[in-house]
């Protein structure tokens, strides 16, 4: 093999193994490239975590701090841990919606009575108008003579109690968050007996009456729980004796959520509620969201698990 012939054979080989070389080098680099992406990916996504816990511990913290000296409650919205680190606590009316069953118990006054009494008061104001006129003086007193039927009339609906053994009571509502009111738009109500439900009412709501038999969609006029303050539900009336009978209600809210299922007689340990909390890492696209259920009586977190929800603020 001639000299001219060697060179251009140590040429090529040459070449290729530049090429070669050229290869190795940009798949390392993408790989180093590629793999220092990744961890940092990992190390966002892990603080987006640490931060959604940050969110629900301090939502915790908060509702048992104020719990101590009343009633409990936590905060919305989105918290700076500093300019790069945020968390956003949020959920549905359903989630902030609490519902006290532990002193869920049967008897007491028929409260149909009392709707009786509150009827005729209101019947008695409307006469009022019309016969005093324009004399406020003479409806003054009237509508003070109105009060007071309305009060002997619930002096012998107390002399009239009875067993009670056909209604529900002793249960509460409760909003578990000082930055939102939520409202109630319907209770669907189930129970394990052949009676009928008659009635229910929530204080200070609009009351709802039927003969419907289980499960009742309860359609009461939207029913507002004001920050933190509770709500008693005056009752729950069948005509059938509940005794050792069970009642179920599930709430719709008038964002369209709806919670759980809940057993509410015979009287159990459930008043809960739902905090969500997402972490971010600004000017990153990575979030993680944590979502924790709270039992009030039993000062336990009952659920806690991930969720692919982002909570925004």
């Amino acid at each position: 093999m001639s000299f001219p012939n060697k060179r251009g054979i140590t040429l090529v080989a040459v070449l290729m193994l530049i090429i070669f070389a050229s290869i190795t080098v940009s798949g390392l680099t993408i790989f180093i490239v590629q793999r220092l992406s990744q961890n940092t990916t990992q190390q966002l996504s892990t603080r987006a975590l640490y931060l959604a816990q940050t969110g629900i511990q301090n939502a915790l913290y908060n509702f048992r701090f104020e719990d101590l000296t009343g009633d409990g409650f936590f905060s919305l919205g989105q918290t700076n841990i500093d300019a790069n680190n945020h968390f956003v606590v949020g959920g549905t009316s359903a989630d902030m919606l609490m519902v006290d069953t532990s002193s869920a118990t049967l008897g007491g006054p028929d409260p149909t009575c009392y709707d009786q009494c509150a009827a005729q008061r209101a019947a008695c104001e409307a006469a009022c108008v019309v016969s005093c006129g324009g004399s406020k003086s003479c409806l003054n007193q009237c509508r003070s003579g109105c009060r007071q039927a309305e009060r002997d009339c619930q002096n012998i609906c107390d002399q009239l109690a009875g067993t009670g053994v056909e209604t529900v009571l002793g249960l509460k509502v409760k909003n578990a968050t000082s930055s939102q009111t939520i409202w109630i738009d319907r209770i669907i109500v189930s129970w394990d007996n052949g009676g009928l439900i008659t009635g229910l009412k929530l204080k200070g709501c609009q009351g709802w009456a039927q003969n419907l038999t289980s499960p009742a969609n309860a359609d009461i006029v939207n029913c507002k729980l004001n920050l933190v303050t509770p709500k008693e539900v005056e009752y729950i009336k069948f005509n059938h004796n509940m005794t050792g009978s069970t009642v179920t209600l599930q709430f719709v809210m008038l964002d369209g959520s709806m919670t759980d299922v809940m057993t509410v007689y015979p009287a159990s340990d459930n008043f809960n509620f739902t905090v969500k909390s997402t972490g971010k890492v600004t000017n990153s696209n990575l979030w993680r969201t944590i979502q924790a259920r709270y039992n009030v009586l039993t000062s336990k977190v009952i659920q806690y698990n991930e969720i692919s929800t982002e909570i925004l603020p």
